[in-house]
């Protein structure tokens, strides 16, 4: 945030090896795409098209990516990967909603 803020001293977060499923990168994500929507107070809102955090964005975005695509086999059977989700990320039939 201190980057964001303009804050003396502040630098570009390094990312070394993040765990792509961890708390930071996860959070480092969040907080780049809050910036589209409705930012932080003390936060320019120009910042959201800053040259160095759309870059650090990216990074941890492929970062995420990658890992993600390394834990799916691109030629697995859709069927058998659904029944490997847990039950919460497996998409219901909703009912329709009553038309007024």
């Amino acid at each position: 945030m201190a980057m964001l803020r303009d804050e003396v001293g502040a630098q570009t977060p390094l990312i070394s090896e993040p765990d792509a499923f961890g708390d930071d990168l996860q959070l480092a994500l969040y907080v780049s795409y809050e910036l589209h929507y409705r930012g932080f107070t003390g936060v320019d809102p120009d910042k959201e098209w800053d040259p160095d955090v759309l870059t650090l964005r990216r990074e941890l975005e492929t970062r995420f990516e990658q890992a993600l695509r390394d834990l799916v086999d691109p030629h697995a059977d859709a069927a058998a990967l659904s029944a490997e989700l847990p039950p919460w990320a497996v998409r219901r039939p909703t009912p329709a909603l009553p038309r007024t």
